[in-house]
C-alpha cells in the first residue's frame, strides 16, 4: 500500500504553476491633475496644430494644455478625469463653473502620468461639459531619448523603465 501524498504537496506544485505564468496586466500608472490658478495667455513649448500644448515625457508625461472658461472663479473649475487604453492616453475634463459670470478667460491644465511603459502614446483631451461633448487636443506624445552623460573619461545613460 502506498501512502498517499499530503495535500500541501499538491498545492505547492498548483503554486509553482501558477507562478510561472505572465502578467498581461499593466502596471498602475499614478495620475495627477490640477488647473493652474488665473488667466493664462502663453504657454511654453508650441506643438504644431495649436499654441496652447506643451509636454516633456522622461520618466513621467507631464501635459499642459489650455481650456477656455468665465473669469469667476479663477481656480478649481475643472474636472478631470483619466483613461488609458493600450497606446492612447484620454483626459477628460469638465467646467464646473460654467454660469458665474460674463467674462471669458484661457486656463492652463496641468496632467502627470507616472507608470507608461510605452515609448509613445496618442494624448487626447475631451471637453465634456453640459450638453456638448468635443476633442479639444490630439496629439502624439513620444517619450525622449536617453541621455549620455560624459564626465571625466566616463560615461553613463540614464534609462527608463
Amino acid at each position: 500500500m502506498h501512502a498517499k501524498p499530503p495535500l500541501f504537496v499538491f498545492a505547492c506544485v498548483a503554486l509553482l504553476a501558477f507562478s510561472c505564468v505572465n502578467s498581461t496586466e499593466q502596471t498602475p500608472v499614478n495620475f495627477v491633475a490640477y488647473q493652474v490658478p488665473g488667466c493664462n495667455q502663453t504657454l511654453g513649448r508650441l506643438s504644431s496644430s495649436d499654441s496652447c500644448f506643451s509636454y516633456r515625457f522622461h520618466y513621467a508625461l507631464l501635459v499642459d494644455f489650455c481650456a477656455s472658461g468665465n473669469c469667476c472663479p479663477d481656480s478649481s473649475r475643472f474636472m478631470i478625469n483619466d483613461e488609458i487604453r493600450h497606446d492612447t492616453i484620454l483626459v477628460t475634463i469638465a467646467d464646473t463653473a460654467a454660469q458665474s459670470c460674463r467674462c471669458n478667460c484661457r486656463y492652463v491644465l496641468h496632467v502627470e502620468f507616472e507608470g507608461l511603459l510605452l515609448p509613445s502614446y496618442v494624448f487626447v483631451c475631451r471637453r465634456e461639459d453640459y450638453a456638448s461633448q468635443y476633442i479639444l487636443y490630439t496629439e502624439r506624445v513620444n517619450r525622449e531619448s536617453p541621455v549620455v552623460y560624459r564626465s571625466a573619461g566616463a560615461s553613463f545613460r540614464t534609462s527608463f523603465p
